[in-house]
């Protein structure tokens, strides 16, 4: 007896990822996610936010408004991986390049 072959094994009804929901039924696939975004520190050099799935689990990272470094200072309690960090990071730099660098004290980003 070896292995399990994928023909051995079922498709399981739905996994969750971080925050990243796959459902599937008969009908219908869905994903989503959401990362919430609180400013935490702000000052000409840099911004500071604290970020993750909600209020009760938040990481934090620093992103350098003159070359757009950023960096992540904790991590989100209970991840394995680097999915919020991201996810968050690129939202900051997004509004860091198109907002001209009008940070909003709370912000998400969701799809």
């Amino acid at each position: 007896m070896g292995l399990p072959t994928n023909k051995d094994m079922q498709k399981p009804e739905s996994i969750i990822i971080g925050q990243i929901a796959y459902s599937k039924n008969k009908e219908e696939i869905s994903l989503a996610t959401y990362v919430l975004l609180v400013k935490e520190e702000e000052n000409e050099e840099f911004v500071v936010y604290k970020f993750g799935p909600d209020k009760d689990r938040l990481g934090k990272l620093r992103l350098n408004k003159i070359n757009g470094e950023p960096e992540e200072i904790e991590k989100v309690p209970g991840t394995t991986t680097n999915f919020y960090y991201f996810t968050a990071a690129s939202k900051l730099i997004r509004i860091l390049k198109e907002g001209d660098g009008v940070f909003p004290d709370t912000t998400s980003y969701a799809s």
